[in-house]
């Protein structure tokens, strides 16, 4: 980098991952630099590295991944954080949509970590002006990704792509932007009796609830991920398990849990969800918007808007 640049080097922009690539080459480039060279880690949001709280990113080979309910992992040893000046966070889908822009207007197959990366060099350069020499590494083909990050139908399903606005989409049919009241959803820690208080409490006198669990922590602005919809409490079976004697309010749901809740990408066709909800013989399935769980969804509203 210093030789090729002609020692013009001022910014260097690497995603973390295990730290050595941008400890390595940020020290040397500050050491030949005189100390001017400035080292961005681009990373993504819920990574430790941004200050997130390490749960479940879709961006693979960047960033620190722990569960907020499980120790904190020490950091590598290889990644020296002296070396870095500062982390830019990254959203899964600006990282996602940088290297499907740069494979089509560029000709260049990368995958989501090389878009993590591009994404906050673009955000330095503008910053730091014509003057500066921004080198960013990007570290990793799209050739392993194509069946994700260039796949359309594994985007929409997870909702990272808008989908076809002239047709009745699935969030037409829930509510999914960042007002969107909380999912209900049950922690995998939480015990029968909280469970049963949770779900009598959603029951709107219609069919009894279903609510999705898994381990992510409950909270107001706390929403899951995909990855942690890993189960499913129904009220009625609780109820009677409860009723006939083989659990207790005290027992932990985590015993109690059914299969996970279908989920749906919010820019789905609506139609499309609801044909394979009536073909699967489920009622209830979750929304998501890039990756999170946004709403709880059934038939009746898919069957409401595309009617």
């Amino acid at each position: 980098m210093w030789r090729q640049t002609r020692g013009r080097v001022t910014h260097l922009v690497s995603c973390v991952g295990t730290g050595g690539t941008i400890s390595g080459a940020g020290r040397y480039l500050k050491e030949v630099g005189g100390g001017a060279v400035q080292v961005i880690g681009a990373d993504p949001t819920s990574s430790v590295y941004s200050g997130g709280d390490g749960r479940p990113y879709f961006i693979e080979a960047a960033g620190h991944f722990r569960h907020a309910e499980t120790v904190e992992d020490p950091w590598p040893q290889s990644y020296h954080q002296d070396v870095v000046d500062r982390i830019l966070p990254v959203e899964d889908r600006e990282a996602i949509t940088t290297i499907r822009r740069l494979a089509r207007e560029q000709g260049l197959l990368v995958g989501g970590s090389s878009g993590t990366a591009l994404s906050a060099a673009l955000r330095v350069g503008a910053e730091a002006g014509p003057e500066a020499v921004v080198v960013v590494v990007l570290p990793d083909s799209g050739r392993q990704y194509l069946s994700k990050y260039f796949d359309d139908t594994w985007l929409l399903r997870l909702g990272f792509l808008d989908g076809d606005a002239t047709l009745a989409r699935v969030a037409d049919a829930a509510p999914t932007d960042e007002h969107a009241p909380p999912l209900p959803y049950l922690n995998t820690r939480s015990t029968v009796g909280d469970a049963l208080a949770s779900l009598r409490a959603g029951h709107d006198g219609g069919a009894p609830p279903v609510f999705p669990a898994g381990p992510c922590p409950v909270g107001p602005r706390r929403r899951p991920t995909a990855p942690e919809l890993t189960g499913s409490v129904s009220l009625e079976e609780l109820e009677t398990a409860v009723r006939d004697g083989k659990a207790s309010p005290a027992d932990p749901v985590a015993g109690r849990l059914g299969a996970p809740l279908p989920h749906f990408g919010y820019g789905e066709p609506a139609a499309a969800a609801l044909a394979e909800l009536t073909e699967r013989g489920l009622d209830t399935a979750v929304v998501l918007r890039d990756g999170y769980a946004m709403a709880l969804i059934d038939r009746a509203a898919l069957r409401a808007v595309t009617e």
